[in-house]
């Protein structure tokens, strides 16, 4: 609904808006191992509640670093993925009001490949492998082998997974 005032109005219109103190983060993604610089990534910073918000910035392609101002104080989440690959990252962080919180270091999860073989699938039989990670970033791959029983999958995220064939 919309009112337009006019001089005749008697009635003030109250209108309380909460305010929240903010802070700055400073920081920088390190690639998996935490010893070099990431490849560019978008770094999303997400706080909850009454005046909070969302917002993303990219990482400096040669440092890592990465900045944000005048975010909301509180309890903030820290989403990173790498640009054009499959790394991921997230941290959680209390943004001081009316302060900088500097110095703040996120690892990427890692990358890696799988390869691998069936055996003992009698001939003529379609075959399907589904490779399955249901840790800190879930991932799910359903593979196709080839006539020997060969599949791969390129770039998944690290960690422990599981492989089920069904053929």
């Amino acid at each position: 609904a919309t009112k337009t005032f006019t001089e005749e109005d008697v009635n003030p219109l109250v209108i309380d808006v909460a305010l929240r103190d903010t802070g700055d983060i400073e920081g920088v993604v390190l690639a998996a191992g935490g010893e070099e610089p990431a490849p560019v990534c978008r770094v999303t910073v997400t706080v909850g509640g009454s005046g909070g918000g969302r917002q993303s910035v990219y990482t400096d392609e040669v440092t890592g670093a990465f900045a944000f101002t005048a975010v909301p104080a509180g309890t903030a989440v820290l989403d990173v993925e790498a640009v054009g690959g499959k790394d991921r990252a997230t941290q959680t962080v209390d943004v001081p009001a009316r302060a900088a919180l500097e110095n703040v270091r996120i690892e990427l999860n890692g990358i890696g490949s799988i390869r691998g073989q069936t055996v003992d699938v009698p001939a003529g039989f379609s075959q399907r492998v589904t490779l399955k990670n249901e840790g800190g970033f879930p991932w799910r791959y359903i593979l196709i082998p080839d006539a020997e029983g060969r599949f791969a999958a390129s770039e998944v995220l690290a960690g422990e997974f599981s492989a089920r064939l069904e053929a």
